[in-house]
């Protein structure tokens, strides 16, 4: 049997999804709602879940001066509506879900790109997420991630 053959794909509107409400158990959300009518995108998500269902969102921080230098100068790899996540948008999740945890990701790792194509690139990595794990726990320094990972879970609608 084919695997999609277990599997529908639909092309919408994040924004305006045509589901009925409380259809589904889970959702994923690969680094798309930086792009989207933010708060919409999130209600209708929220809509769609099932009273005990879950998310799970992989979205940027627009904090990190380095990644913003990096994105003034490769515009060609951005698109216009782009709009990395704020705080104000991190608070937001708990307008529509009761439960919301999120980890922080890349900080100090990213002074390893330039060592990419070296044979200790992989130990370099880890290193460095070892260190940010540990800079993570000061929660000052968590806005300076370059990405997050929300899990959300109980949809408020």
């Amino acid at each position: 049997m084919n695997i999609s053959e277990n599997f529908e794909f639909l092309v919408m509107d994040a924004a305006n999804l045509k589901f009925p409400d409380r259809t589904f158990d889970k959702v994923v959300v690969g680094a798309i709602l930086h792009h989207l009518d933010f708060e919409n995108a999130l209600k209708n998500i929220s809509r769609v879940l099932k009273k005990k269902g879950s998310a799970i969102f992989l979205e940027p921080l627009g904090y990190n001066r380095f990644i913003n230098l990096y994105r003034k100068f490769t515009p060609n790899y951005r698109t216009p509506d782009e709009k990395p996540l704020t705080n104000e948008d991190l608070a937001k999740f708990s307008k529509y879900f009761q439960n919301v945890s999120i980890t922080y990701f890349y900080l100090t790792t990213l002074f390893t790109v330039p060592f990419s194509r070296q044979s200790f690139f992989k130990s370099l990595v880890r290193f460095f997420n070892f260190i940010d794990k540990q800079l993570f726990k000061i929660k000052f320094v968590r806005k300076y991630a370059w990405q997050i990972v929300i899990e959300v879970s109980n949809p408020r609608l």
